[in-house]
C-alpha cells in the first residue's frame, strides 16, 4: 500500500536551491518550478518554497510510522527550530567577508540527515568533486538501493553494503574508495561504531569514533558530525575552507575561536561563497 502526507512549515527561512547545493547533501535533484526531489529512509520526497512556506510531500510503500512521528522528522530534518536570522545576525555583526557571504546565498540552513548516508557520502567526497560525488552516489542507489518511483532510489542501508566486497561495487566506478565503504558499512552494521550512540558522545569523542573507520579522517568526520549530528561547533576543513581562513582570518585559523558554537554554519556560507562568488567578490 502506498501511504502519502503533506506537511507545509509556516514562517521559515530557507532557499531550497542554496540550501540543496552548497555542498552538505548529495541527493536532492532540481524538478522545476523551484521543486526538488529525492529519497530520504523508504519515501519519496518533493519540497517547494513559497513566500517563506515549506511544501513537503512524501509517499512510500512501506512507511511503519505514524503521519504525525513522520511531521516531527521533517521538521528536524529543515531545522525548523533554529532561528537562523537571529544566529546569522550576531555571526555578521563583526564579519564583514561572512556578512557577504550570507548575502551572496541566503537562506541556507544545515540539515539533519541520516548518519549512514552522510558518512558514506562524504567518504565518497574524499579527492573529488560534486558532479562526480552525485554521480558515484545516484549509482550506488540505483544497484543497491530499493526503488521507490519515478527513477528514485532509496540509499542502501549498512547491513546490505557489508555483505558485499570491494569487486561488488566496481559498478559504481568509485575506485580507492571501495575499501573504506565497505569497511565502514561492515562496522557500522556490527556496532563497532555505533552511529546512535555518537549522537550523544562529545565532539572529540565523536570525531574519533568514526574514526575507527578505514579511510575516515578528521575532514569526512567532522563533515558527517556538522551535516548528520548537527555539532554546530564543527568546522570540516577541506581545501576551499583552508584556503579561505588563509585569506580572511590570518590572525586565528579556528574558526570556532571566531564563531563559537555556531563556526559550523558559518563555515558553510563561507565555503559556498568561495566556491561560487567571482573572485573580485572575495575583496573586504
Amino acid at each position: 500500500m502506498v501511504v502519502e502526507g503533506k506537511l507545509v512549515i509556516k514562517n521559515i527561512s530557507i532557499d531550497l536551491k542554496n540550501t540543496f547545493e552548497c555542498g552538505q547533501c548529495f541527493r536532492w535533484k532540481a524538478a522545476g518550478s523551484g521543486t526538488y526531489v529525492s529519497a530520504i529512509s523508504d519515501m519519496l520526497v518533493r519540497v517547494s518554497s513559497v513566500k517563506n512556506s515549506l511544501y513537503i510531500f512524501w509517499q512510500g510503500n512501506s512507511i511503519q510510522s505514524s503521519d504525525e512521528s513522520i511531521q516531527t522528522f521533517f521538521r528536524i530534518y529543515f531545522d525548523e527550530y533554529t532561528n537562523y536570522g537571529q544566529v546569522l545576525d550576531k555571526l555578521c555583526f563583526n564579519s564583514e567577508i561572512l556578512t557577504k557571504a550570507v548575502n551572496f546565498s541566503p537562506g541556507i540552513r544545515i540539515l539533519r540527515q541520516d548518519p549512514w548516508e552522510t558518512l558514506c557520502s562524504f567518504i565518497i567526497s574524499q579527492n573529488n568533486n560534486i558532479p562526480r560525488i552525485k554521480g558515484i552516489i545516484e549509482k550506488l542507489c540505483i544497484n543497491f538501493g530499493q526503488y521507490l518511483a519515478n527513477g528514485v532510489y532509496s540509499f542502501p542501508s549498512a547491513e546490505i553494503l557489508s555483505c558485499l566486497s570491494e569487486e561488488d561495487i566496481l559498478p559504481i566506478k568509485c575506485g580507492f574508495r571501495a575499501k573504506y565503504i565497505i569497511d565502514a558499512a561492515k562496522k557500522v552494521h556490527n556496532k563497532e561504531v555505533n552511529l546512535e550512540k555518537i549522537r550523544f558522545m562529545t565532539t572529540d569523542l565523536a570525531r574519533n569514533e568514526l574514526m575507527k573507520i578505514r579511510g575516515v579522517g578528521p575532514k569526512v568526520a567532522d563533515c558527517t558530525l556538522l551535516y548528520a549530528y548537527h555539532k554546530l561547533d564543527v568546522v570540516p576543513k577541506d581545501v576551499w575552507v583552508k584556503r579561505m581562513i588563509s585569506l580572511f582570518f590570518k590572525n586565528d585559523q579556528n574558526l570556532t575561536n571566531v564563531f563559537g558554537d555556531y563556526a559550523g554554519l558559518a563555515q558553510i556560507y563561507l565555503f559556498n561563497y568561495m566556491r561560487k562568488a567571482p573572485y573580485s567578490y572575495w575583496k573586504i
